[in-house]
């Protein structure tokens, strides 16, 4: 956790402090786990102004003038150079990383059995959504069938009507014709 000090807030009398007193508020404004001869050459490179370190290292803005550049600390090269590592290759022009001690914890590196039981369960809920989907499909090509089939049934029982009362009309004028064929014999004769 970072404690801001500002200077302006401390006692005239608490300013006048010796430099193992500023490297320790130095430190643990910046949080414990800095390492003391970075908080050092820190403050060494500000002249031991708590307050213009704080501002560098906290990154204030332009409340202090930037020291200049042949009075910036840099970290002993042991690494790539590329920044990658932690320790940025030394050159003044580019700050390496703090050693604070922070670690992100809201995306933890996951193992590579968690991995695979994330993948396995992707791989669960992407088989129970496409068998859903299937199910739905499925489903709505049973409801087309049924409704396909009762129009066909529909359609048939019109037809059927449709018959029967073209075949009634037939034997209507059948019987009128069997009726008048024998009136007019019963006439003629």
């Amino acid at each position: 956790k970072l404690h801001r000090i500002c200077l302006s807030d401390v006692p005239w009398s608490c300013r006048a402090m010796d430099r193992e007193q500023q490297l320790a508020i130095f430190q643990e404004s910046l949080g414990g786990g800095v390492d003391a001869s970075f908080a050092r050459d820190v403050l060494e490179a500000h002249a031991w102004d708590l307050q213009a370190a704080l501002n560098s290292v906290l990154g204030d803005g332009g409340a202090a003038p930037a020291p200049p550049s042949s009075r910036v600390p840099t970290l002993p090269h042991s690494g790539t150079g590329n920044g990658l590592d932690g320790y940025g290759g030394g050159s003044p022009a580019v700050r390496s990383p703090m050693r604070t001690g922070y670690h992100d914890t809201l995306l933890a590196p996951i193992s590579p059995a968690e991995e695979r039981a994330r993948e396995a369960d992707r791989a669960a809920r992407e088989a129970e959504r496409q068998a859903e989907l299937e199910r739905q499909a499925e489903q709505r090509r049973r409801e087309a069938e049924r409704v396909h089939e009762q129009d066909l049934e529909r359609q048939m029982q019109l037809q059927r009507q449709e018959m029967e009362r073209q075949a009634l009309a037939r034997r209507l004028k059948q019987q009128e014709r069997e009726a008048e064929e024998a009136a007019a014999a019963a006439a003629a004769a």
